[in-house]
């Protein structure tokens, strides 16, 4: 984090964690030049997030939370999936968190990426839940090129935002590239096609400059989530 902090050309620099020790390097991260954090949180029910997590701790998550508007992050996002017949009947109180805390909740829709998620029946759309909650008033993105619609009730001192790639279909403004941890990059969730930049480490830089903007530049108009797409990897190989 440090390293990349000090550099003048990197305006933004934000991590994604499930927070399992979160709290105890937190003030280190906020030092060294991190600015905010995603922090994935799917469950408030302690059983329910340890089967979802297969192990995880919530106490370590709150903890993390906790910490992080501590330490004075500039933006601490909670990322939430919601699945029909799992965590629905948490709604109100995910949005119960925006309204007390200074936080982001962002429900992301389901995508139909691994088993669970290609259960269509599974998916709640952001008009479901904004309909049982009339509070919410749509307000003006911080960033126009971010995929969430915010939204804010009265009283409350954070947002609840909804990222909906399937039933509200952001592509056109999508400006995300995402690195796996075995050096392909991937262009859109919603297509398989991913370029492998191993072979260009150890020549000159430019080959590997040119293999990234020919990545870039190819990237997808769309994703493919509506024909049947069948991802090859599953969310924990793709990465954030």
């Amino acid at each position: 984090i440090a390293d990349i902090a000090r550099h003048d050309e990197v305006k933004d620099l934000c991590m994604t964690t499930n927070a399992q020790g979160l709290e105890k390097r937190v003030w280190d991260l906020r030092r060294a030049g991190l600015q905010r954090l995603n922090i994935s949180l799917d469950s408030l029910c302690k059983e329910r997030y340890s089967k979802m997590t297969r192990g995880g701790h919530l106490s370590d998550v709150l903890q993390g939370v906790e910490a992080s508007i501590a330490c004075g992050m500039q933006r601490v996002k909670i990322n939430t999936v919601l699945v029909r017949g799992v965590n629905d009947g948490e709604i109100d109180d995910f949005i119960r968190l925006a309204k007390e805390y200074p936080l982001d909740i962002r429900f992301i829709e389901l995508m139909p990426i691994g088993k669970l998620g290609e259960d269509a029946s599974r998916r709640i759309t952001s008009g479901e839940v904004l309909e049982g909650h009339p509070e919410l008033v749509r307000i003006a993105p911080r960033d126009p090129n971010q995929p969430s619609e915010d939204y804010a009730g009265e009283g409350f001192r954070g947002r609840v935002g909804f990222i909906s790639p399937v039933s509200h279909k952001f592509c056109a403004d999508c400006n995300r590239v995402r690195l796996t941890s075995d050096g392909h990059i991937r262009m859109c969730l919603g297509h398989n096609e991913e370029t492998d930049l191993r072979a260009a480490l150890g020549r000159p830089d430019e080959v590997l400059l040119e293999t990234i903007r020919n990545a870039v530049f190819n990237k997808p108009c769309g994703h493919a989530f509506e024909t049947m797409f069948h991802s090859q990897r599953a969310m924990n190989r793709i990465g954030g």
